[in-house]
C-alpha cells in the first residue's frame, strides 16, 4: 500500500513537471500539427506491446483496426496505454505518443466536442461501444469512499459545488482532467424532500486529491443549498 502511494506520488511529480515543460497550443494548432488521431479502446497484450481497437477516427490513414503500440514503463516520460482502457489518442506513426499532446484517457478529454467541429468528416467505427463510453461519462459517477455507482438518468440528484459554495447541475460541475487532480462525489444524505423536488442523495463535489472533511457545518450548507 506505502508503494502503491509512494508511486501516485512520484508520477504526480513527474507529471507536472512534464506539463510545465509543454508549450501550449491551441487545439486546431494541435489538430494542424498532428498526423493521427483517434478514439481507441486497449485490447489485449501481445508480448511488449498492446492491440488497440479503433472506435472513432479523426484523422489519419496509415493505419487500421488492431495495431499496436509499445506499453511504455511506468515512469516513462511517454504517453502510457493499457488495456482495458479507452483513449483519444493523438500521435505519429512509429513514433512513441507525447505526453504533450492532448492524449488522455476518454473520461479526461472534454474538447471532443471543438474537436468534431475542426474535423467534420470524423468516422464513428464501433456504434455501440462509442454510444456506451459517452452515455457512461455524460451520466454515470461513483460516490467516493463508498465507490457506489450511480446514474443521473435514473434517479433525482443534488450537487453542492464547495468551491462555490451552491447547487449545480452534473454537466456543470469541474471537469475532472487527469487522475492527479480527481473529482470525488462525497455523499451527505439520502431521502431530501423539498417544496419543489425529492432528492434521492445530496452531494458535496470538489477536485483535487485532498480529503474534504464533511464538517457539520459543510452538510448544513449543502443541504440549506437544495432548500433556496
Amino acid at each position: 500500500m506505502k508503494h502503491s502511494i509512494l508511486l501516485v506520488f512520484l508520477m504526480g511529480i513527474l507529471f507536472s513537471r512534464l506539463i510545465a515543460q509543454c508549450e501550449n497550443y491551441s487545439l486546431k494548432q494541435e489538430v494542424l500539427m498532428t498526423q493521427n488521431i483517434a478514439l481507441i479502446q486497449g485490447m489485449k497484450v501481445i508480448d511488449d506491446s498492446v492491440e488497440v481497437h479503433i472506435i472513432k477516427k479523426w484523422k489519419g490513414n496509415s493505419y487500421g483496426d488492431g495495431f499496436k503500440f509499445k506499453i511504455e514503463p511506468i515512469g516513462s516520460q511517454y504517453f502510457r496505454i493499457d488495456s482495458g482502457r479507452n483513449y483519444l489518442l493523438f500521435w505519429f506513426d512509429s513514433l512513441q505518443i507525447d505526453p504533450c499532446s492532448r492524449s488522455a484517457e476518454y473520461k479526461h478529454a472534454h474538447y471532443e466536442k471543438e474537436l468534431d467541429e475542426i474535423l467534420s468528416k470524423n468516422v464513428v467505427l464501433s456504434p455501440q461501444i462509442y454510444d456506451s463510453l459517452n452515455y457512461i461519462k455524460r451520466n454515470v459517477f461513483k460516490s467516493y469512499r463508498e465507490n457506489v455507482q450511480y446514474d443521473i438518468q435514473q434517479g433525482k440528484f443534488a450537487f453542492y459545488d464547495v468551491r462555490i459554495d451552491k447547487l449545480v447541475p452534473f454537466k456543470d460541475l469541474p471537469k475532472e482532467l487527469s487522475y492527479f487532480n480527481p473529482r470525488r462525489f462525497y455523499v451527505i444524505d439520502k431521502n431530501i424532500e423539498t417544496a419543489h423536488t425529492t432528492y434521492d442523495a445530496v452531494f458535496a463535489v470538489l477536485l483535487g486529491k485532498k480529503e474534504l472533511i464533511l464538517t457539520k457545518e459543510l452538510k448544513k450548507k449543502a443541504l440549506q443549498a437544495c432548500f433556496k
